[in-house]
Order: structure tokens, then sequence, then C-alpha cells
């Protein structure tokens, strides 16, 4: 019994609670739970209050963060449980001390009994006192020395304040990189590193406006998002390049969907101030480049969004040009960027929207060095970045590394040897399966993302019923026209009536292997391929010449090609199935599919 409660009073961290509350900052320090209360308030997410202990002292005002709710609701920590504190602060609020749990570890969830014999810290604190007046002062000789206390410096303190110096003329200003959500009242100093770009919503939950700038100081940046009347009343007030002093706002968890900063707090203004100030000292903006060879090496994967800061000469500038977004509808800008690195490797980068546009007043053009701050990149064609409304695009900027990458690209660019990371038509390497496999692996399935693939197929069957359409002829336009009489088709996408039409071929087939069957769908070019004529000429024989019409189906019946399609999940009348689309079908080569056959025997034979 003597060695279990021994056992027990180990587990806990001597006199980690006084520490705690006086800002000692223990290494991980193991509390008991004594007590757990749960506190509600309307339209706010349910906190919990903790009384807990170091089996001395106890503290009956322990806030557990609300992304700790889970080891309450899933039942991991219970009453007399144990708690491994890995982040934690201290807070004073109406001369009362505040522990806030920031992030935590169960040690033991229930050990069954209270661990000593814990008193608050006022009662501990009496008593000491009555033993310091009934200690005789010859006492202190033969006390013994004390083990030093393990202490570390923890970030989620409340923050030192910056003294005045060359950076600010303010004293009191809080660092970025020391700013958190349980901080009360702080003032930062900091640069707009971005533009702020008003921007509009309206959605099921109303409408608005809003803007986000990056604000950056010495220790580091975050986001700042201001909404509605505050949006309208600041966004006069910002630009990029100057220099703020900042008093107040929310502080809350960054969203890293849209957040590229690596701050994982963001904020939003409230009602605060807004100071400018002269401060020089302020850096314009953090970059953590990587070069392309880094990019080609760099996992990415259909679910992952990465962002990255890459520093390079705008090396073929493309004219602009315009899609048609399939959520809305809506006509977007884009203009593609050959961006060229330091190590002679260059990378595809799309511009949208303003910035696509205003790609020239911005200061872009071919030569010219560019540093992106947060562009995300994809594995589509290859590597591949685009540039959207939060990432940031300095065209000429001043640092060391930017002039030398111009002086490089001015004098010794045309001795080296260029390598791309995109890949053209043809040349992409999508994974060769099985029809099987799209079932049995569910490619496609996973949060409706389409997914590549390559298949040796043959074609079974096609359905001829409207194949063909008569379609637009405008580019980037192909919606089907209604005929209104001779020579007149109105197109309800443009607004427009036109003296002819364009035809267009949506082809619905089925394309089996030994394995499994698979219905797809190919469209115009890839469908053409597949028929061995145009769409223009199989719509006309459908009209005149039905004999010829139907023949060409039956020439282009049960021959196999090596098809590249994507599959992508859809929902209709709540069943999800895959939708798969021939993106390209290429002929047979049969030399290489021998020689991949051999290897795959080789392969069976070696396991």
């Amino acid at each position: 019994f003597f060695f279990l409660k021994r056992t027990d009073a180990m587990a806990l961290t001597s006199n980690a609670i006084p520490d705690i509350l006086d800002s000692l900052n223990p290494t991980d320090p193991v509390l008991q739970v004594l007590n757990i209360k749960k506190i509600s308030a309307e339209n706010k997410p349910d906190r919990y209050r903790l009384t807990v202990s170091d089996g001395v002292v106890k503290h009956t005002s322990a806030m557990l963060a609300t992304q700790l709710n889970r080891l309450i609701v899933d039942d991991e920590i219970a009453v007399n449980g144990l708690l491994r504190l890995t982040k934690y602060m201290a807070n004073t609020v109406s001369d009362r001390k505040i522990m806030i749990i920031l992030d935590a570890e169960v040690a033991e969830k229930n050990v069954g009994h209270v661990i000593g014999n814990p008193t608050s810290k006022k009662a501990v604190k009496a008593e000491e006192s009555v033993s310091n007046r009934n200690t005789s002062s010859s006492s202190s000789s033969s006390t013994t020395a004390a083990k030093p206390r393990t202490t570390k410096n923890n970030p989620y303190k409340s923050p030192p304040k910056m003294e005045s110096g060359p950076e600010s003329d303010v004293k009191g200003v809080t660092p970025i990189a020391n700013l958190h959500p349980y901080l009360q009242r702080w003032t930062i100093l900091a640069r707009a590193a971005s533009k702020p770009i008003r921007r509009e919503w309206n959605n099921q939950k109303g409408s608005g406006c809003l803007f986000s700038v990056d604000l950056v100081d010495k220790s580091g940046a975050i986001r700042a998002t201001a909404f509605k009347e505050t949006c309208d009343r600041l966004l006069p007030l910002f630009e990029q390049g100057q220099v703020y002093l900042i008093k107040g706002g929310t502080l809350k968890l960054a969203n890293k969907r849209f957040n590229t900063l690596g701050n994982q707090y963001e904020m939003t203004f409230e009602s605060n101030t807004l100071d400018t100030s002269h401060a020089t000292e302020i850096p314009q903006q953090k970059f953590n480049f990587k070069s392309f060879t880094e990019l080609e090496n760099t996992p990415v994967s259909r679910d992952s969004q990465v962002y990255v800061d890459v520093l390079a000469v705008c090396h073929q500038v493309n004219p602009l040009d315009t899609i048609v977004t399939k959520s809305s509808g809506q006509e977007v800008a884009k203009r593609d960027i050959v961006l060229l690195d330091k190590d002679a490797v260059s990378l595809r980068c799309t511009f949208w929207g303003d910035d696509a546009e205003k790609f020239e007043e911005n200061g872009g053009e071919e030569g010219c060095v560019v540093a992106i701050k947060g562009g995300r990149l994809s594995d589509y064609s290859g590597r591949s970045l685009s540039v959207g409304r939060n990432s940031g695009i300095f065209f000429s900027i001043d640092l060391p590394e930017a002039h030398k990458l111009k002086g490089w690209y001015d004098t010794e660019r045309v001795q080296a040897e260029t390598k791309s990371l995109a890949v053209r038509n043809g040349d992409y390497k999508a994974p060769r399966i099985l029809q099987s496999q799209i079932k049995d692996d569910q490619i496609g399935m996973e949060d409706g993302k389409p997914e590549s693939f390559a298949v040796l197929a043959t074609i079974t069957h096609f359905k001829k019923d409207n194949c063909t359409s008569q379609s637009c002829p405008s580019d980037n336009c192909n919606k089907k026209v209604i005929e209104n009489g001779p020579n007149e088709y109105h197109c309800e996408k443009c607004g427009r009536t036109y003296e002819n039409f364009q035809w267009r071929l949506m082809l619905s087939m089925s394309i089996a292997d030994s394995t499994g069957q698979q219905w797809c769908t190919a469209f115009q070019d890839t469908a053409e391929t597949l028929l061995g004529c145009t769409a223009a000429e199989l719509g006309q024989w459908k009209e005149g010449d039905e004999a010829l019409f139907n023949q060409k189906f039956l020439d282009a019946d049960f021959k196999t090609w090596k098809f590249t399609c994507r599959a992508r999940s859809d929902t209709y009348q709540d069943e999800t199935r895959v939708r798969v689309s021939v993106s390209r079908a290429n002929e047979v080569n049969y030399v290489e599919e021998a020689i991949n056959l051999i290897k795959q025997i080789d392969l069976y034979d070696s396991n």
C-alpha cells in the first residue's frame, strides 16, 4: 500500500501549479483532474473548466481549450485521471489567475482515487506563513539545497513587451510571433506586405464584403481580414508597403485551406484603431523560397494542398485567355507564364482574374524577376503552379537573390541547358490499370476529385442516339444552339444569333478487357479519332446518309485502343457513381505491349 501511494505521488509533477501560475513554465507537467464542469453559452462552443492538482496544490480555474473538448466528449479522460500538459499558459482576469490548457496528452484515464491531500494555493501560502513565523532563524543552516526545477520557454505565456528601438517609436509593441487567441490586449507594428483587394459574397447566410491583408514584422507574418462595415472603413487606409500600428482584434486558428503564411493563427479586424508609422526596419515580406528541383520531388496528391514560395524569371508570357467555370458558368481570365529559376528549370504558372488581366500594368514582362508567395503546387501535366487570390505577387523585388538571378538570366542563361517540369500531350504517364481495378480500387470515388489512369481495352458497343449536336460556333462556347429559322441559330449563353453552327460529338461507349467492362464518354477530338471521321461529316451523314452513318460505327466496333481516362464520382438522386471520360486514345504499339508483358511475366516468376 505504501509503495502504491509513493508511485502515484511520483506520477505528478511536484509544485507544478505554483510554477505554472507564476510563469516558471515547468516542462510537460503532469496534473490530476479532480473535477470537470461544462460551461455552455448561446451560439458558442461548449467549454470545460477543470479542477487540477499536483498532489499538494489544487487549482479550480483551469480552462480546457475548445480543440481539446474531444478528451471529455470521447471519454478519454475522467475525474481522477492524469493529464500531461504540453502547451499551456496563465492569464490574470480581475486579479484571478486562470490556467489555460492549450494542448495535453492523457497519461492515465483514471487512477481511481485522489493523489495526496491537495489544498488551494491560498491555504498553502497561509500554512507556509505560519511555519515561517514559528521557525527559528537557526533552522536555515540545516536546510538542504532544493533540487532545481526544469523549466522551458513556453511560447504560450503572456509575451514579453518589445522595447522601443529603431523599429518602433512606441512602447509595448507585441511581436506577431507572440500573438495567440488568449492574449487580451496587444498592439502590433507591422507592414502591409500584400495589396488588399475588396471582394463581395452572396450566399444563403447573407451577403457582404471583405478584404484580407498580410501583416509582417521581424518576428513573423499573420493574415488579417476585415468584414462588412469594418471592411469599408479600413480598406481606404491600407496601402501595400506602408507600416501600421494596429491595436486589438480577434485572433483564431488559421484556416490552412486559404491561409498559406504558415502562422497557426489569423486575425479579424474589429473596432481596433489603426495608425500609420514611419518605421523602416520592418521587412517587406518573408519568403521561404523553394527551387523548382525541390518542387519536382515534393509529394503532391489529389487530397493535398501544397503552397510554396518561388523566385524566378518570367521567361515566356502567353496572351490573355478566358475560360468558363463549371461551378458558376462565369467567364474567368487566365494567363500562363513560363517561369525559369536559378537552376535553369522551367515551370508553368497560371495567373487568374485581375492578376492575369493587369499583368503588364502591375509590372510584369518577359525577363523580369517575380517572387510568388503562397502559389499552389499541382501535379497536373507534370508540375505546375497556380497563383490565386490568397497568393502574393512581387515583380522586380529588391532582394539580393533576385538581383543575382536577374544577372544570371541576362548573361549566362543562353548557355545553360533548360529542363521543363511540364508534360505535354501524350507524354503524361497515367498509371496503367485493368478494368476491374476501377471498381475494386474505387478510382475516382474520393471527394469527387478526378483521377487519371490508362487502360488497354476494346470497344464493344456505341450509343449512337444523340451523339451529335449543333453547337455555338464561337470560340470557348460549346452550348447547343436553337434553330429559329433558315440560317438562324441562337445561343442562349452568348445571347447572339448566328447564320451557322458547329457540329459537336459526345460519344458514349462501352470498353472492356479480360477483367471487366466500363461505360465512358469521348468528346470531339478523341471521338473523331475513334470513328475515323470529323464531327461535321458524321452530322451530315446522320441527316442525309443513314447507311454511311451506321457503317462508321460498325467499322469502329471491336477495335482495341490504349485509352487515357479520367474518373470522377457524381451523385444523382442520392446515388453515387463513377463517370469516366476518355481524354486521349492511342493506337496500340504491339512491340511495346509485348515488352511490357514480358516484364510482367518476369516479375511473376521472380515472386
